[in-house]
C-alpha cells in the first residue's frame, strides 16, 4: 500500500514540476507553483485579509504573509486598508497580477489536458472518486 502514497507523491512533485516549467515557458520563473492558490482566491474574490487567504488556501497565516511579501515584490499584489476594520490589511492584485489570469487560466486547462490524455470518462470518476475519499479519510484522522 505504500506504493499508492509514493505514486502520490510522484504526481505532486510531476505536477509542481509540470507548473514551474509552464510558468517559466509564460515568462514567469519568478512565481512559483504555490503562488497559484494565492492568485486563484484573489482572482474569485478581489480583495481578502491574510487570516481569510490562509483558510482557503489551507495554509498558515505565516506562510501566506511571506507569499504575499514575495507577490507585493514582484508587483503582482498590494496591501491595502480594510475598509471595515482599520487595523487589519486586505490582500489585493495589482494590475500586473490582474492581468495573469489568462496565462493561469491557459496553463491550468494545458494541465488538465496532459493529465487526463489517455483516461476515459470512468476512469476519471473513478479515479476523483477514490482521491476524494482517500483526502477525508485523512484528514477525518487529523487532530483539530
Amino acid at each position: 500500500m505504500t506504493d499508492l502514497i509514493e505514486r502520490t507523491c510522484a504526481l505532486a512533485r510531476a505536477s509542481n514540476a509540470y507548473l514551474k516549467q509552464a510558468l517559466t515557458d509564460a515568462g514567469y520563473p519568478q512565481i512559483e507553483p504555490c503562488h497559484g492558490d494565492i492568485f486563484y482566491v484573489l482572482f474569485e474574490h478581489g480583495s481578502v485579509g491574510i487570516a481569510q487567504l490562509a483558510e482557503k488556501t489551507h495554509r498558515s497565516k505565516s506562510t501566506v504573509s511571506v507569499m504575499v511579501s514575495r507577490l507585493t515584490k514582484l508587483g503582482l499584489v498590494r496591501k491595502q486598508e480594510n475598509k471595515t476594520d482599520a487595523r487589519a490589511l486586505c490582500i489585493c492584485l495589482t494590475k500586473k497580477g490582474r492581468e495573469l489570469k489568462p496565462v493561469f487560466e491557459k496553463i491550468s486547462f494545458a494541465l488538465n489536458e496532459s493529465f487526463t490524455r489517455g483516461f476515459s470518462k470512468e476512469d476519471l470518476k473513478g479515479l476523483q472518486t477514490a482521491l476524494e475519499r482517500a483526502t477525508r479519510n485523512l484528514q477525518s484522522d487529523l487532530k483539530q
